[in-house]
C-alpha cells in the first residue's frame, strides 16, 4: 500500500499561498460554467427607472390592559419607523395595505432626509455641458432630446427630492372594552412605495448616464389616473359617471366586459374626485346608487394598472360595486 505523503511546514504554507491565489479564479470559472457559458454584469439604473418596493412589511404594534386586574386604565402604545431608498431614487407615492386592526391606527407621511441624490444646480450643470458638446460635434437633434430630457429630470428633482426621499410610518393601538372585559389593541400594516432614480450625487456617474443616452428620458412614468369598471352579474348593465362637477356620461357594458375610465395628468399628478352611479334594482324598480370612486396613478391605459371595481349580483335581485383592488 502506497504511503501518503505528508508536506513539511513551510511547504504547506506555501501551497496555502498559491490556493488563495488562484481560488477566485476557480469561483469564476465554476460560476461561468453554471450561468452557461455567459458572463452577467450588473446594471445601473437609468434616469427614470421606477418600480414599486415594500417599504415597511408587516409592521405590528400592540396594546395591553395593565396586569392588575383593578387597574382600569387602557394600555396604549405607538411606534415609528423611517425608509429611505437606495441612493439616487426618490418616492413618487406610497399605498397602505392594512393585514388586520382592532383600535389602532397607522399614518405615513413623506419628509426629506439626508441622503445621497443628485442635487438641482449638478444635474443642470452636467446637462449643459453633455447638451453643448453635442452641439460642437453636429449633433442638433440629440442635443433637443437632451434638452428635453433636462427639463423633465429638473422638475422631478424640484418636485420630489426636497420632501421625498424618505417615509415615515407611526403605528398606534390603545386596548379595548371596558374594565369588566379586557381586549387587545393592535394593527398590522405594510407600505409599498413607489420609488424613481433620479441620479445620484456622483457627478462623474451622472455625466457619463447623460451623455450614454440615446433618447430623452420621460419622467411623466403616470400619465393619468383611472379606474376600471368590470360587469361580472352576466346581464347588461347601465351606469353613468362623472369627473369632479362635470356633466354625467352613461355608457353600457355587457357580461365580463371591462371600462377603463381616466383622467389624464396635465402638470400634476392629481385628477378631480370620481364618482359613478347605477341602478341597483334588477327589477323593473328604480333604485340609483352614487359612489365616490378611488383611483390609481397610471402609464399604461389597462385594466391591471388601474383601481379596479367589479359589478356582482348581491341576492333579491340586486346589483352592487366591490372594489377588488388592495
Amino acid at each position: 500500500m502506497a504511503s501518503i505523503p505528508f508536506l513539511k511546514a513551510g511547504q504547506a504554507r506555501d501551497y496555502m499561498a498559491k490556493v488563495k491565489m488562484i481560488a477566485p479564479v476557480i469561483v469564476f470559472v465554476l460560476l461561468f460554467m453554471l450561468l452557461g457559458g455567459h458572463v452577467v454584469y450588473a446594471q445601473s439604473p437609468e434616469f427614470g427607472d421606477h418600480r414599486w418596493v415594500t417599504a415597511f412589511d408587516h409592521a405590528r404594534v400592540s396594546a395591553e390592559w395593565p396586569g392588575n386586574p383593578i387597574d382600569c386604565n387602557r394600555g396604549h402604545n405607538s411606534r415609528e419607523e423611517i425608509y429611505v431608498p437606495e441612493p439616487g431614487y426618490a418616492i413618487l407615492e406610497h399605498r397602505v395595505i392594512e393585514h388586520s386592526r382592532s383600535n389602532g391606527s397607522a399614518g405615513v407621511s413623506t419628509l426629506a432626509a439626508d441622503m445621497d441624490i443628485a442635487t438641482y444646480e449638478m444635474t443642470d450643470r452636467e446637462y449643459q455641458s453633455a447638451i453643448n458638446a453635442a452641439y460642437r460635434d453636429g449633433a442638433e437633434s440629440y442635443a433637443a432630446d437632451l434638452e428635453i430630457q433636462r427639463r423633465n429630470h429638473l422638475e422631478v428633482i424640484r418636485r420630489y427630492t426636497s420632501s421625498h426621499t424618505a417615509l415615515r410610518l407611526r403605528l398606534e393601538a390603545t386596548a379595548s372594552g371596558n374594565c369588566a372585559d379586557k381586549k387587545r389593541g393592535w394593527i398590522e400594516v405594510s407600505v409599498r412605495a413607489l420609488v424613481m432614480y433620479v441620479g445620484d450625487s456622483n457627478p462623474n456617474a451622472m455625466a457619463l448616464n447623460i451623455r450614454q443616452s440615446s433618447q430623452a428620458v420621460d419622467f411623466q412614468v403616470d400619465r393619468w389616473g383611472a379606474y376600471c369598471i368590470i360587469n361580472r352579474t352576466g346581464r347588461v348593465l347601465n351606469y353613468r359617471y362623472r369627473w369632479g362637477q362635470g356633466d354625467w356620461q352613461t355608457t353600457p357594458i355587457d357580461p365580463d366586459q371591462s371600462w377603463v375610465h381616466s383622467w389624464s395628468y396635465e402638470g400634476s399628478f392629481s385628477s378631480p374626485d370620481a364618482q359613478i352611479q347605477f341602478d341597483a334594482d334588477l327589477t323593473n324598480g328604480t333604485e340609483w346608487v352614487t359612489y365616490d370612486l378611488s383611483r390609481y396613478r397610471i402609464s399604461e391605459k389597462t385594466c391591471q394598472q388601474a383601481y379596479r371595481y367589479e359589478f356582482v349580483t348581491s341576492g333579491n335581485n340586486r346589483v352592487d360595486l366591490k372594489s377588488i383592488s388592495g
